[in-house]
């Protein structure tokens, strides 16, 4: 596995991902229970199908005691042009935050309301403005989820500095 692949957040942007989130079975703790249920949430990379992953783990539990439902899914969104005005004014309002980054087409792993949109737009930008360490990514989803005040500020303006531009 490559170096870079070790880094949860980085693998992430490359392949699907896969968390057990909810685990259920016994209700004493001196008896095996009759059945367990484990939900597992799915976050599927725009290279694939909700099929091809569903055989894949369908493939690699290879237990046919075990019964896989799907609760709920959607697809994965398609990847969106980045020669567009749309990318364009979003590439200058980050300019104008940050003006010493580089900004690049990537990945957004997060799964945003824009899933409502996606047969409305011929492109879709999903994008965060908050920048944070490797050791901060663990704060989504998780315990005390939170960002700082300089990132809540900044997410501000780039609502702000877009509406403006849209308006020019």
């Amino acid at each position: 596995m490559p170096l870079f692949m070790t880094k949860p957040i980085v693998s992430a942007l490359h392949r699907t991902t896969t968390a057990v989130t909810i685990v259920n079975g016994g209700s004493k703790i001196n008896t095996i229970p009759n059945s367990a249920t484990a939900s597992v949430n799915l976050r599927v990379h725009p290279g694939q199908t909700i099929s091809e992953v569903i055989d894949y783990v369908t493939k690699i539990v290879n237990d046919d005691r075990v019964k896989a439902t799907m609760l709920s899914y959607s697809d994965p969104h398609p990847v969106s042009p980045i020669d567009t005005f749309g990318y364009f004014n979003i590439k200058k309002s980050i300019k104008q935050i940050y003006n010493d980054s580089c900004v690049l087409p990537s990945l957004l792993i997060a799964n945003t309301d824009t899933r409502w949109y996606v047969g409305l737009s011929e492109s879709i930008y999903r994008f965060s403005l908050v920048r944070m360490t490797m050791s901060q990514t663990s704060r989504f989803h998780g315990n005390n989820e939170r960002i700082s005040i300089k990132n809540y500020v900044n997410v501000y303006e780039i609502g702000r500095l877009k509406n403006l531009m849209l308006t020019v």
